[in-house]
Parts: C-alpha cells; structure tokens; sequence
C-alpha cells in the first residue's frame, strides 16, 4: 500500500487557508460592478462584462510609472454586502467524492473524513463573511489508516506478530471545528481583505497557521502510545517515523513558499499550463497527467465545476437579491482565448501573479477622452488583473489579499490652433483751396488744388497656440546579441553562469505625438542583463533528450524580447553528473564508455587531436560530446570557475573517473532512498557545488 494519504492529509491542512482565500477573493471580484454606484447598495446581475468594467470617467492613477485607471470593485461589493446574512450550508459532497475517485486506494479514508464533517456554512456577521465547519471525530478513520500501514508493513516483511491485529484506538478523538473569517469591511477603503483562520481541538485549544502542525504531532504522539502500548513484541514499526517525516517536510515546505524568490513569464495560458506539466512530469510522469490543457478542460472536472456551483450557489443566497450570473465555461473561454503576458513573482513571502486583456470599452474611453476641457487623444488601452498575496502572516493564521484590475493608457493631448483676424481702416480727407488775384491791367487768376488719397489697409494676423508633448515608451526589443553555450548540472540550483552573456545591444521605441515610432540609438544592457533567479535545477528535465534548454533572459526584472516580440533565450546544456552515454541515469555502460576514450586517447599518436576528434557518445553533436566530457569528468572540481565552458578537448578523462561512476552507481543500488549529490558528495568530497 502506497503511503501518501497523511500526506497529502496534511499538506491540505496547510493549504486549505489559502485555497480559501483565493476562492472566496474570486467570489467577491465576482461581485465588483464597477459601473454601478457606489453610494448605496442596490439589488444588480453581476456578470463577466460588469466584473472588468472600469468606466472611462474614472480618475487616473499611476502605477510603476505609467498612467493607469483602477477599478473601484471593492466600493461595490462593500455596498452589495448585506450587514448580516445567513448562515448557508455548503454541499461540497459531490467534490469530495470526485477528489476520491481519482485517488484510488485513498478514497475510503477521505469519504470517511468528511462523512465526519457535520457541516460547512457561509455567513455574513457585522459585515465580515464567515466560513466554519465542525469535525466530529474521526479518529477511526485515522486508527484504519494506521492499522492498514502496520499490517502492510508485517505482512511484506512476513513478521509473525499477534499483539498489532486490530489494536484498539477507541479511546482517543480527532475532532474539532474550522472558521475562516473574511474582513470584508476594510472593502470600503481599498482593494486589500484580510483572511484569518484557526482550527479548534475538542478541548477548546485554538490552533493556528503553522500551529496546526503542532495539533499534528500531538495526535501522532497519541496513536503512537496506543501502538507502543499494545506492542508487547516489541516490533519495530516505521509508520510513525514515515508521519512524522512527513509533517516536517510539509512545514519546510511552508518555509519554503515564504522563501521564494522567483519570477516566470508566459505568453498565455496554454503555455503556463505547458510549463506546468513539464515541471510536474519530471517529478512524476503520473502527476504531469493531471495537469489540464486548458483552464476550460480544469473547470470541467466534477472536483472543480462541484465545488464552484456550490461556491456560487452560496454567494448567491447570501447576497439575494443580488446575483452572480458567471458560469464557469466563461471563466474557462475568458482565461484561455483572453489572457496574455502572464506574470507570477515570489519575493519576501508575497505572491503576485497578473495578466492582460484586451479593453472592450477602448471606443467610450476614447471619446470620452476627446470630449474634456483639454482634450486627449487615446492611442491605446488595454486591461490587466493583480492578484497579490500576502502570506508573511501565515504562521499567525492570516493572509492578506489584494486584487486590482486597472486600465492602461497611451494618450496625446489634442493641439488646437486659433486664427484671429484685425481690419484697420485709415481715412484721408481731401482739401481744395482757390486763390483769386485781380489788378486794373490785367486780371489774373490762379487755382491751386491739393488732393490726398483715402487709402484702407486691413491687416490680418494669425495666432497658433501649440501643446508640445513628450514621446511616451512603447517597447523594448534586442537589436543585437551575442551569447555562448554552457554546460551545467541537473543538481545545481546556483545559477547559470553570466559569462555566456558576451553583449547585448537594446533598442527603446517610443511613440510621439503625431503617433510616428521613435527608435532609440542601440544602447549596451549586457551588464543588466540575467536569468532571473532560474537555475539549472528549476530546467533540467528527464523527458529531454536533446539536452539542450532555451534559457530565458530578463532586463529589469521583464523578459527580454527579440523586435518580432519572440523570447530572447541563451543555450544550456543540462544533464546528470556521470551520465556519459547520455541517456538520463548513471550505469556501469558509462563508466564504459570513459574507458574506451581514455584507451583510445592513449595509444592514439597525436594525444590532443585525438581528445578531441574521438567520440563519446554517438550524437555527433559538438555540444553533446562537450556535455558528455563535462558530464564524465566526476573528479573536477564543479566549482571551477571555466568548468561550465570547457570543451572536451580541454578535459582529461582517467580510469579514476570510470572507478568513480562505477562507485556512484553501487552507492545508489545498495542505499534506500539515496539522494545523487549526497552520494556524490561523499565520492569526490570538495568537489561538488555548494548547493543554495
């Protein structure tokens, strides 16, 4: 019998906490109707559309430098919360027998647990939503796990015993009650809800966080002096210690998730789910199975459309007469023909996963623009979704979430030009005089006429009044690169080595006013430049038998873009340290094959042309062959720093080496649960990279 169910019983303890946060913060964007007003609460249908509207008129904002309008959702759901509701019982009887039927042998174990809870109910008290549950006791189900593991654990082994058949564990409880309590009044003042939860024992002891681990133990500690009680024969019995094993690899794991600091990007969904599966096969072909296609194909499995009808169902109850008419085959189309440029970062315990869409109200936000008292022409608009979580509190019993959706802007201002025109007008007048002189000889008479011109002059004059704007950034793309392959380890979880970067020139578009592309002189960003936290570990997959991985690379924390928008990557060669023959795994076969080259190299005439032209493996390949050396060469020192460029010409491969895969492999055949670099380790000590 397999021995997973404690398990994965008690990883779902530590993660139900934020299972249930994210589940109920998509309930309540579900219910963000932007559009409507804020002022009171009033009775609405709230769909998908009304989900992602931001009404063009909404104030903006900036968000890391760039113009943006926030959704004001939370004003609404605060105002669509009724002061208190319920409670509302929730059926997840359908998803827990969906969750049973795919975990075979384990489905009477987790029906049993359940048939236990007595009820889960939704509420809404003074304004705060209250999910609870209570556990009655279901010790049986835990004393059936245990007596079929002890009884597995004889009968392999072929122990007589009499005194471990059907031990008696009547006497103890596993019993208790759940509450998450859902602080839906900080709502009024921002995007960020709190989400607290605790577990009470049957004796009133309150648990919380990484306190349930402890709740865990003290169980364990008491079936355990049951079966140590009843063991007069003193049989050693491992599934205590396989438990408790169990319980602290959960809570280092914890540890873990708060430890992260990790960024990965995908241009949609398919191809985070891609990547997904390939992480999820290389651990366990069985578990890569599972992972879906498509977000569609996972809300289609009875487990998920269940439980997300009853989800539904319930908030619908407690909100009537509002109602949330979004079904999940929307979800599902939205998610996968919508989303793109998908982003997820841990850093210092929070996680913040985003994805773009398209904006449908780009024409109203247009017009909008164009109609204000300094108008604005809006290039472009798109949409995109936050979702942050918090978790440096869940040791406490908290986690804080937030969950944004803003619109992005690219806008010009509109020039105006006013022509104002003068007209001056100049009069003359005209004068005549006429002289008369007269004398007794002679009459004479003189006329003298002085005429001036009326002229009218008009005079126009233009003037142009001109907003000047400045270029705002479109994009960023390498013009020109230069890199060099690597070779690396599937246990190093260093790091790849920046000197495969050998230069990078960057190119910055930019759009002006006019709406002309700008380009920017080529500039260098090779010292900027880097794998953004990924390892050789996080890549390194047994199902690849090309060896070679499209190593990301990242400037200022983005992926790094070639013009045409595709993925600037560096090559790596990744494989098993002493697979020689190239085939994921250490066997006598490579240890073979190193003596055959060492024999060869030898009795060759020209030793240093012969290292180089005689073939390891049969890829005949140049990077395959210089993978196979580095992989082979077992006594190097890993932490050398030209080890990960060295080609197989620059190598010397000895029987020591073959001695020394020959030695690995014995190690990892006659050692139960043997881990390589540990084995490794104890081979070459010194040798090995210091493991981060």
């Amino acid at each position: 019998m397999k021995k997973s169910f404690f398990k994965r019983a008690i990883a779902s303890a530590a993660v139900v906490p934020v299972a249930l946060t994210q589940c109920l913060s998509y309930s309540f964007a579900a219910t963000g109707d932007t559009a409507a007003d804020s002022s009171a609460s009033t009775a609405a249908e709230l769909n998908l559309e009304t989900l992602l509207s931001i009404p063009a008129e909404t104030p903006e904002t900036t968000l890391n430098g760039e113009t943006v309008q926030v959704s004001k959702w939370n004003e609404t759901v605060f105002n669509q919360l009724p002061e208190n509701a319920g409670p509302v019982e929730l059926d997840f009887s359908a998803t827990v027998a969906a969750i049973a039927d795919m975990t075979d042998s384990y489905d009477e174990y987790i029906e049993g647990i359940y048939a236990g809870v007595e009820s889960v109910t939704a509420e809404i008290v003074d304004g705060d939503i209250v999910i609870s549950a209570d556990l009655n006791n279901v010790a049986s189900v835990v004393a059936d796990y245990i007596q079929d593991e002890i009884d597995f654990e004889i009968d392999v082994n072929e122990i007589p015993s009499d005194s471990l058949d059907n031990i008696d564990f009547s006497e103890l409880v596993v019993a208790g009650s759940f509450e998450a309590v859902i602080d839906t009044a900080s709502l009024e003042d921002g995007t960020t809800f709190a989400v607290d939860y605790k577990f009470v024992d049957e004796n009133g002891n309150a648990y919380t966080g990484t306190g349930m681990f402890g709740y865990a133990r003290q169980k364990l500690a008491e079936f355990e002096a049951v079966v140590d009680e009843a063991n007069v024969e003193g049989i050693d019995v491992s599934v205590f210690t396989d438990l408790e094993n169990k319980l602290a690899k959960a809570e280092e794991k914890m540890g873990e998730v708060l430890a992260y600091n990790k960024s990965a990007s995908f241009a949609n969904t398919a191809e985070a789910l891609a990547a997904l599966k390939k992480k999820a096969t290389a651990k366990n072909e069985k578990l890569g199975e599972k992972v879906p296609a498509s977000v569609t194909a996972a809300l289609s499995k009875e487990a998920v459309s269940s439980a997300y009808e009853t989800i539904i169902n319930g908030v619908n109850t407690l909100l009537a007469p509002t109602v949330v008419n979004i079904a999940a085959e929307e979800i599902g189309a939205f998610a996968d023909g919508e989303l793109y440029d998908i982003t997820v970062d841990a850093a210092s315990g929070k996680i913040t996963a985003s994805a773009c869409f398209a904006d449908t109200e780009f024409e109203a936000v247009k017009a909008y623009y164009a109609s204000k008292e300094n108008p604005e022409n809006v290039i472009s608009t798109y949409k995109e979704a936050i979702i942050s979580l918090d978790l440096n509190a869940v040791a406490t019993g908290s986690t804080d979430v937030t969950v944004d959706i803003v619109r992005h802007l690219v806008k010009e201002p509109i020039t105006t030009t006013t022509t104002t025109t003068t007209t001056t007008t100049t009069t003359t007048t005209t004068t005549t005089t006429t002289t008369t002189t007269t004398t007794t000889t002679t009459t004479t008479t003189t006329t003298t006429t002085t005429t001036t011109t009326t002229t009218t002059t008009t005079t126009t004059t233009t003037t142009t009044t001109t907003t000047t704007t400045s270029t705002s950034f479109v994009k960023g793309y390498v013009s020109e690169i230069t890199l060099t392959e690597g070779y690396y380890f599937s246990h190093d979880n260093t790091g790849f080595n920046p000197e495969q970067i050998a230069s990078v020139m960057y190119v910055e578009v930019y759009v002006d006013e006019a709406g002309t592309l700008i380009e920017s002189a080529p500039v260098d960003i090779t010292q900027d430049v880097n794998f953004g936290g990924l390892t050789p570990e996080d890549y390194y997959d047994a199902a690849n038998t090309t060896f070679c991985y499209d190593v990301e690379l990242f400037y200022n924390g983005e992926n790094l873009l070639h013009e045409g928008g595709e993925l600037v990557t560096a090559p790596a060669y990744i494989g098993v340290k002493g697979d020689t023959n190239l085939d994921n795994s250490v066997t006598p076969s490579d240890a073979a094959a190193v003596l055959s080259y060492y024999a060869e190299v030898q009795v060759s005439l020209d030793a240093e042309t012969a290292k180089a032209t005689i073939p390891l493996t049969t890829t005949g390949d140049v990077n395959l062959e210089n993978l196979s050396a580095f992989l082979s060469d077992v006594n190097q020192d890993e932490k050398l720093s030209s080890n990960w460029t060295l080609a197989k010409a620059d190598r010397t491969l000895t029987p020591a080496d073959a001695a020394n895969i020959l030695n690995f492999y014995a190690e990892m055949q006659v050692t139960l649960g043997a881990v390589a670099y540990d084995v490794w380790a104890t081979i070459v000590p010194g040798m090995l990279i210091e493991r981060a």
